[in-house]
């Protein structure tokens, strides 16, 4: 997938921290439901344990309307 390519081709920042939160790319994958983003940066190895500059993990982040069940248990 795009995340992998990306990888192979040499970005190494997977937990780079981006806009008024400083959120990583996880924790965005998170706060929009996006499953297959959220696996593939994890087989990548984002760290799901990082916080943002509200003080959330990506799993309070995954609670959230347009999360799924699936999305929650990738982060337990």
């Amino acid at each position: 997938d795009q995340i992998e390519l990306l990888r192979e081709r040499g970005f190494e920042e997977i937990d780079l921290r981006c806009g008024r939160l400083q959120e990583t790319p996880l924790h965005l994958a998170a706060r929009h439901g996006k499953v297959d983003a959220a696996r593939s940066l994890l087989r990548c190895g984002a760290n799901p344990m990082l916080v943002d500059d509200d003080g959330k993990t990506v799993l309070h982040l995954s609670i959230h309307p347009v999360s799924t069940l699936e999305l929650l248990t990738l982060f337990l």
